[in-house]
């Protein structure tokens, strides 16, 4: 545990003009999203809700996170939409006129021989 009790405030202040598109208040989803990205930048794991539930801090539980993941209050589509154009717009101007864009998708499984 690395010790967190608040939510970094260069992260809140980036992640607070998207807060419109997370419609449930009480269950403050907008705090559990910004948490969720914290956890899936510090986690040394795959980047799991369990693995993510280990760093954030202990009143944050497992489920917490589970519901907001699954609940129907937010699109996650619009919001990666919006947080997508917002990074873009920060980065310089490519030289060419051409923006590539690289994803790893590498995931190593178990190694050796598998068990029937």
């Amino acid at each position: 545990m690395l010790g967190l009790t608040c939510i970094p405030p260069k992260v809140y202040d980036f992640l607070y003009p998207f807060k419109p598109h997370f419609g449930c208040s009480q269950a403050r989803h907008f705090v559990l999203f910004c948490w969720l990205l914290v956890g899936l930048i510090l986690v040394p794991e795959k980047g799991t809700l369990k693995g993510v539930s280990r760093i954030v801090p202990r009143r944050l539980k497992y489920w917490a996170l589970l519901r907001m993941v699954r609940s129907g209050w937010w699109d996650e589509h619009a919001l990666l939409q919006a947080i997508s154009a917002d990074v873009l717009r920060t980065l310089p101007p490519p030289s060419n006129g051409v923006r590539h864009l690289i994803g790893d998708t590498t995931l190593k499984g178990k190694r050796g021989e598998q068990h029937p």
